[in-house]
């Protein structure tokens, strides 16, 4: 698992303290591996912002307010996700300008920074890298894009954006490979990609022009997985 590289700046101590109280605890409950960095000045958090995921910025603080140093994080660091941290709601339009990911409001909630933390992990889903072989050439492939997998006797196929991709693995060692969050095993030969699947009727997965069969004995959990799939990430 990738370590979250966090930052928290706000000139106030004391709400720098309890912010990185309640993201070490939803941290810990999510098993999140988190390196936390707090900043009491916008100038600080812009000396080291280059290397961050997440960045939690209070507005009103002296010299460089959250505003202008969120406009500074955008061009410095544009996959930085940055949740304003802050009392004061009525500046919270003028952070749209650099794509604020969330706000959260003093006095802090763990409950809102534990919606922060799993709307953040909702954006990585499927992200990790798979190495999968294309004619003899070994290729990295995200997993999102892999549609999906199906088994033979001495190898698995990958099907990717209308080409087909190889590997050794075998589906039950793909299971602990594979993101389980948007990865679901129907039948003795087929893994298929939540994210891609167009309907479901009468036991069949559409993915395209493709047909998949979902057997009697995986039925019922992939229904239940493919609907928890849709409730949780179908916006993404």
């Amino acid at each position: 698992m990738k370590q979250l590289e966090i930052g928290i700046c706000d000139d106030e101590i004391l709400a720098v303290r309890q912010l990185t109280r309640l993201v070490q605890q939803v941290g810990e409950q999510k098993d999140l591996i988190c390196n936390i960095d707090t900043f009491t000045s916008g100038e600080q958090l812009l000396q080291e912002v280059e290397k961050m995921d997440i960045v939690f910025l209070d507005i009103e603080m002296p010299n460089l307010d959250g505003i202008t140093v969120g406009n500074k994080i955008r061009k410095i660091n544009k996959n930085c996700k940055i949740i304003i941290a802050t009392g004061r709601t009525e500046r919270f339009k003028e952070a749209f300008k650099f794509q604020t990911f969330r706000f959260i409001t003093k006095p802090f909630e763990i409950e809102e920074v534990r919606e922060v933390m799993d709307a953040y992990q909702n954006l990585e889903i499927g992200l990790e890298i798979i190495k999968l072989y294309k004619d003899r050439n070994l290729c990295n492939i995200i997993q999102r894009q892999i549609q999906y997998i199906i088994s033979y006797d001495s190898y698995t196929e990958y099907f990717v954006d209308g080409k087909k991709f190889r590997q050794i693995y075998s589906l039950n060692q793909l299971e602990a490979i594979l993101d389980a969050r948007c990865f679901c095993r129907v039948h003795r030969q087929y893994i298929v990609n939540l994210y891609w699947i167009q309907t479901y009727q009468h036991g069949v997965i559409y993915i395209g022009t493709k047909q998949i069969p979902v057997s009697r004995r995986k039925r019922k959990e992939f229904e239940k997985a493919y609907l928890e799939f849709d409730l949780k990430y179908q916006s993404i």
